[in-house]
């Protein structure tokens, strides 16, 4: 599924139906989210029309301001209205009957007090809903002076506030391949010109974690002075042969580890010859020992719900004494599990000692995502 979400800054000049066309065409685009369309009413459903969409959920423009279209022609899914508001629109998309997620359409107004009404509502959505959620749009804000070039210094507490709107609705920034700035602004006398990173993807762990190859790309921006966002939830690239090789923590406390080394090792070959000759092996050795980690955990989790079943109608001293030695193991599998994901995410944070395995794997799907190479640029930026 592919999303276009986009401020085209007014839907009724005739040239955004080539432009929307070429890009539904190019990117076999299946929804596409238009912000501050600036018309509303038979005219909002004329244009629509003429845009060639059969299906529509619209937020209607206020006068010359704001406007939301949800458009789509695919039989394939289902889009349900949940909430909507001036600037924003909640929408449950579901497909194959099962596959569900929610989506969120922002166009943030550009009054700061409208904002800050926005954001209390985004954070009453995020504490009641447990669906996987992805939002996008134009914020109209910007998390830090990285996100800005030119023009006036930024706000340094407008920042940090919607920094913190951003974390209390538990949300990550799916970041986004191609152009960085999102908004060419004006140019001012003295300045440079400006350049903002107002639109971006969010979503939140359940999400990452069910579309954990979803990329978004920065198109360029014509038609309106900002780029539109293409969001993939499945990537088409072909993936790498071979990741690079990498030794892991728990592989030292493994009791066979040593003797695998031992085995494998030679004190007649140089260091570099034995590492070449040794990485098959260590390949073949992690996915029989641990690459079916996921896998003895869920068959321990089934044998001890058996157990405790068990337990509650009837006394047996052997079904409390292996309930014991499945625990144990389940608690190595754990801390297993939790130290490859520690590993992979790179980071050196445990929140209260507890285990937090949901944390790590979205820090490590966030760094995958981060070391994709979706597109390379030559000395002249091209």
């Amino acid at each position: 599924m592919n999303i276009i979400i986009w401020n085209c800054r007014g839907a009724g000049k005739s040239r955004l139906k080539s432009i929307l066309s070429a890009y539904v065409r190019k990117h076999r685009v299946d929804i596409v989210i238009l912000l501050e369309t600036r018309i509303s009413g038979p005219k909002a459903q004329n244009v629509i029309k003429k845009l060639g969409f059969k299906n529509f959920l619209v937020e209607e423009a206020r006068g010359y301001a704001g406007g939301i279209w949800a458009l789509w022609n695919q039989p394939n899914f289902t889009i349900h209205r949940l909430e909507q508001s001036h600037q924003v629109i909640h929408m449950k998309i579901e497909w194959n009957n099962k596959e569900t997620f929610i989506l969120s359409a922002v166009y943030a107004s550009p009054q700061l007090d409208q904002r800050a009404i926005l954001w209390e509502d985004l954070r009453n959505f995020s504490n009641s809903t447990r669906d996987p959620w992805l939002i996008a749009g134009d914020f109209n804000d910007i998390i830090g002076a990285h996100e800005k070039k030119g023009g006036a210094p930024v706000d340094q507490a407008r920042c940090l506030s919607f920094a913190k709107a951003v974390d209390d609705c538990k949300l990550l920034d799916l970041g986004a391949d191609g152009p960085y700035f999102t908004w060419k602004g004006p140019k001012f006398a003295h300045l440079d010109r400006v350049f903002k990173r107002l639109d971006r993807a969010m979503a939140n762990g359940d999400w990452l974690a069910r579309f954990d190859k979803a990329t978004v790309k920065t198109l360029p921006r014509v038609y309106s002075d900002h780029n539109p966002l293409l969001i993939k939830l499945f990537s088409n690239r072909t993936r790498w042969e071979e990741r690079p090789f990498r030794l892991f923590p728990p592989w030292l406390d493994h009791p066979s580890f040593k003797q695998l080394l031992s085995e494998n090792w030679s004190h007649d070959l140089m260091s570099h010859i034995n590492l070449q000759q040794l990485v098959p092996v260590l390949r073949n050795w992690n996915s029989n020992t641990f690459g079916i980690i996921n896998q003895r955990k869920n068959t321990i989790l089934r044998r001890l719900n058996g157990i405790q079943i068990s337990l509650e109608t009837r006394q047996c001293d052997f079904l409390e004494d292996l309930e014991s030695v499945l625990r144990k193991e389940l608690e190595e599998i754990l801390s297993l599990e939790e130290l490859l994901w520690f590993q992979k995410a790179r980071t050196d944070w445990i929140k209260g000692g507890d285990r937090n395995t949901k944390y790590y794997h979205t820090l490590a799907i966030s760094k995958r995502k981060r070391n994709r190479i979706e597109t390379l640029r030559n000395e002249a930026g091209i």
